[in-house]
């Protein structure tokens, strides 16, 4: 299952995109009450504002289900090859799901 968080669009646009390539369904993260505990699930999820987009919702939905890992889309308005870039986005995913490693 892929779920989305989108504020302005475009998660969703690349969740329906990885969903035909992938033959996985698609779910709106904030319609999501539960995931299930024998799928991996694939979070497309935006940069805003130095965050992970609706990263608390994803921790506590993948904390109920007993999940400990998942698959991280993630993008943003800034290139990816520039250092600073790559560590604030390293430092985003580290703050939103360090808690699934303990």
């Amino acid at each position: 299952m892929i779920y989305y968080a989108s504020k302005y669009g475009t998660s969703e646009q690349i969740a329906h995109w990885l969903s035909e390539k992938l033959a996985l369904d698609v779910q709106n993260l904030e319609e999501t009450d539960f995931m299930n505990r024998d799928e991996l699930p694939v979070l497309v999820m935006p940069m805003y504002a130095s965050a992970l987009y609706k990263s608390r919702k994803a921790l506590s939905l993948l904390r109920n289900a007993g999940l400990n890992k998942a698959i991280v889309v993630t993008f943003g308005l800034s290139d990816p090859k520039r250092p600073d870039t790559k560590a604030a986005l390293q430092v985003a995913v580290l703050r939103a799901f360090l808690i699934l490693k303990q």
